[in-house]
This record gives C-alpha cells, sequence and structure tokens, in this order.
C-alpha cells in the first residue's frame, strides 16, 4: 500500500451525489487550478474543493486550519474527505466555467469541505474601509503574521474574507 493509500484511507467517503444546490465558485480560476464547487450537504452550505497530488491532497489546508484557535484566528471547519467525481471542463478551449462543466468519474477523489461563508467580501474589495478600522487592521496583521509563521500562500487581501459581523477569515492556506 503506498503513503497517500495510506494517508488517505481514513477519510470519510461521501458520494458527490449528497451534494445539492452545485454552483462554481468563480468564472475563471488563474492558470489550470481545480474548480472550488459551492454545494449544500446535510443542510449546511459548504466548499469543496479538490485536492490533487501537486497540492498534496491539501493536507496542508487542513492542519493550518486547525491551528486557527491557537493565534486566535476564526476557522473554517475544514475536513478532508474522499468521493466519487470530479469537476471538469466540458470545452477546455472555452476560458470561462460558466455553463461549461459537468462531473466525471473520478473514485477516491479527495476533497476539502469547508464552511461557506454566506455574504463574505474580500478584504481586498474593501481595503480603504480596513485601512481606516484599527480592530479589523490589527486582525489582519495578525493573519499575516499567522500566515508568515506558517509559511503557506501569500498575503494578499484577496485570500481574507470579511463576514457580515465584521470578523475576518482566513482561507486559500495551502502551499
Amino acid at each position: 500500500m503506498c503513503i497517500r493509500d495510506r494517508l488517505e484511507k481514513g477519510l470519510k467517503h461521501i458520494p458527490f451525489s449528497e451534494f445539492k444546490d452545485l454552483e462554481t465558485c468563480w468564472k475563471n480560476p488563474c492558470g489550470k487550478k481545480a474548480m472550488c464547487m459551492f454545494a449544500t450537504y446535510e443542510g449546511r452550505q459548504v466548499v469543496l474543493k479538490e485536492g490533487r497530488k501537486s497540492m498534496f491532497y491539501n493536507r496542508d489546508y487542513e492542519a493550518t486550519d486547525a491551528l486557527k484557535e491557537a493565534f486566535g484566528l476564526n476557522k473554517i471547519g475544514m475536513v478532508r474527505i474522499r468521493s466519487d467525481k470530479i469537476v471538469a471542463r466540458k470545452d477546455t478551449s472555452i476560458k470561462s466555467w460558466v455553463d461549461n462543466w459537468e462531473l466525471t468519474d473520478a473514485p477516491d477523489t479527495v476533497y476539502c469541505m469547508m464552511e461557506r461563508i454566506p455574504g463574505a467580501r474580500e478584504l481586498q474589495s474593501m481595503k480603504k474601509e480596513a485601512l481606516k478600522d484599527k480592530k479589523m487592521m490589527r486582525e489582519y496583521l495578525k493573519i499575516g503574521m499567522f500566515r508568515g509563521i506558517l509559511r503557506v500562500s501569500d498575503f494578499n487581501p484577496k485570500n481574507v474574507l470579511v463576514r457580515s459581523d465584521g470578523q475576518l477569515v482566513s482561507i486559500d492556506e495551502g502551499d
């Protein structure tokens, strides 16, 4: 049994048919990234992010989210699962994913499943407001230190969401 099989064997398997109200997170992800999907699972709104071999099957995403509480940051309830489908573009010559995706059989695909944060906005879209709000700025800098200590992906305001209650949530913490 290979290392991947041992590490992923204990993950809960959820057939993709159990996810309802599927929609893509973006029209055009940059590069050839896997598409994230919004879905409903057991009455909860979730985000599904495929984990590929090049992404170490999202092990780092799950571990990073588990450490957030120790730093006083908001978690996104990330858990890795296995499923039986991947989201693929129907026509790869078309850049947009709008009406251009389908579910393809792919047994034992690893996904991160996390809470969807309804009404959240990217901090990028409200930088001027955030710079004036000392509490928000302090939280943003705390997220930056956390990301720096763990050496996760870039410290970009696109990777920080502002919930409807004004709380910040760090996302996309791979690498």
